[in-house]
């Protein structure tokens, strides 16, 4: 008699998980078919992460990362090391609704300032939303997530807000309802097209974005960004995402990008032609995502705490690591 098990599913405890993926290190293990076991880990830390095990994530990258010389590792020890040591991810996902487009998490009561999300196409600000949490709720101020679920990078609105006027007015109505003074708006991938496209409407003191695109590439031929394109035609909206008006809204505005990625370059040119915005280049980093590296120097977490304060940010000459080629209107 011949038995063949086509899917199986194993529960484990996440202290139990991240010990099984330590054991895979130390062992050297691979999957058969040729997978690495760098790509089982990834999956697994995934998990935890999604799980809200903070803690067990941290535990692991602080002991692994080295022994592992993976980036995926480095970058989630960069991640966890810039957290609050207390910061538990599970009060996170006991709350927050994966599937909510509209997610809101209300800060102190004296808190003056809204912080307005755009998440990217997968939903995230260059990472999940229980590991970013931990850097915004520091700030004390009600948070909102928004999620693009219908991929057309928010300009047919979410869910019961189907439209940028719709979305807007929800936007602008939570923050009366919470008494906020002020908005920071964040940014990251396809949702830095959305942030620079909804900031001015909003209202927003400060804009801060993760690389991703300012406008529509007359040649980019990949077919999420062909959709958009023809959203956009549809809905006769402008294939450039940088609003003029922001340039006489006070609106304080930072793109961040890796200096070694073309097409986030090229992004960020096109930004810097507007004459309102500060580029700034991290030297020699090719990767899209950058938030690891902006919180290893500190930079992302300062520039958080000078926006909900309601100041201008910090001169980027303090930052050494950084490009001095990209300064505002550069």
């Amino acid at each position: 008699m011949t038995a063949r098990v086509t899917s199986y599913e194993i529960k484990i405890s996440a202290e139990h998980l991240a010990l099984l993926i330590e054991m895979w290190v130390r062992a050297g293990f691979v999957y058969p078919h040729g997978i690495r076991d760098i790509s089982i880990i990834r999956l697994a830390l995934e998990d935890l992460i999604q799980r809200g095990r903070i803690d067990v994530v941290r535990h692991f990258v602080e002991r692994s990362h080295r022994e592992l010389n993976s980036e995926v590792t480095d970058a989630l020890f960069r991640m966890t090391s810039a957290l609050p040591q207390g910061y538990d991810g599970r009060a996170f996902t006991e709350k927050h609704d994966p599937d909510a487009e509209f997610s809101l998490f209300e800060g102190q009561d004296n808190a003056d300032t809204l912080i307005v999300v755009f998440t990217g196409q997968v939903h995230r600000f260059n990472y999940p939303l229980p590991l970013v949490h931990g850097l915004l709720e520091t700030t004390g101020c009600p948070i909102l997530y928004l999620k693009d679920k219908s991929k057309s990078v928010f300009l047919e609105g979410i869910g019961d807000a189907p439209s940028v006027a719709d979305l807007t007015g929800r936007i602008r109505e939570t923050m009366t309802r919470l008494n906020c003074r002020r908005t920071l708006v964040l940014g990251s991938s396809s949702g830095s097209f959305a942030a620079l496209h909804y900031a001015h409407d909003i209202g927003a003191s400060h804009l801060i974005c993760l690389a991703g695109p300012t406008c529509i590439e007359p040649d980019d031929q990949r077919p999420p960004i062909q959709r958009l394109r023809q959203i956009l035609e549809r809905l006769n909206l402008d294939a450039d995402a940088v609003d003029p008006r922001l340039k006489h809204s006070g609106c304080r505005v930072r793109y961040y990008y890796g200096e070694a990625n073309a097409r986030d370059s090229s992004y960020a040119r096109h930004l810097a032609a507007s004459g309102f915005a500060e580029t700034i280049a991290l030297g020699g980093h090719e990767n899209h995502v950058v938030l690891d590296a902006l919180c290893a120097m500190g930079i992302f977490q300062t520039d958080l705490a000078t926006a909900v304060a309601g100041k201008d940010f910090p001169d980027i000459a303090d930052y050494p690591a950084l490009s001095p080629a990209h300064r505002r209107g550069e």
